[in-house]
């Protein structure tokens, strides 16, 4: 996924495929203020280092969910991985809160207003329960999904503060929420028949 394609300043971008969605290194997705970006994948979620989903104040929410077959316009992702319903980060989602300073601000329009401090909401979830039947009656494969946040994964819900035009420090913003969702239950095989 390039970033040129969010250059436009969306409010919300909702992406919902069958296969799996990337967010390509150096891409730079940036939604307004509050606004939303979600990812609902049939395959793997993977945000690359260097590149970053950032909506202040805002929400991103990646989700994989259990699909038969990969994308509709390839067949490279038809067989199941380990790896098929991750979600990967090595880049950085960020809804962090603003830090505006109109300090000495006297032009109203040009001031940055106290809109957007508190920190916003991350929500990762993987798909669960899925297995794959294997040659063996008696094994059963997991191929359920995992969250995985890399070294250099960066996750800010942080909020923010505002300095008014004379000098009011405001640091009353909260922090936001994450989530982290994989539902693993753990499944078996029922006694073998003799």
């Amino acid at each position: 996924m390039r970033s040129s394609v969010f250059s436009e300043g969306f409010a919300q971008a909702n992406l919902v495929t069958s296969g799996a969605i990337i967010v390509d290194a150096g891409a730079a997705i940036t939604l307004q203020n509050g606004g939303a970006f979600t990812a609902f994948a049939g395959r793997s979620i993977s945000v690359a280092a260097g590149s970053s989903i950032t909506a202040q104040s805002g929400l991103i929410d990646l989700e994989t969910f259990a699909s038969l077959r990969g994308s509709s316009f390839s067949t490279a992702d038809d067989v199941l991985t380990d790896t098929s319903f991750d979600i990967r980060i090595d880049g950085t989602l960020s809804t962090k809160g603003r830090w505006v300073n109109d300090f000495g601000v006297i032009d109203v329009l040009a001031r940055g207003g106290s809109a957007y401090l508190d920190g916003g909401s991350i929500s990762l979830s993987v798909a669960s329960r899925i297995q794959e039947a294997s040659g063996d009656p008696n094994v059963a494969i997991d191929r359920s999904g995992s969250i995985l946040l890399n070294a250099s994964a960066v996750i800010d819900v942080s909020g923010g503060g505002y300095i008014d035009p004379d000098g009011n420090f405001d640091l009353t913003s909260r922090g936001g929420n994450l989530a982290l969702t994989n539902s693993t239950v753990y499944f078996g095989l029922g006694e073998a028949a003799a």
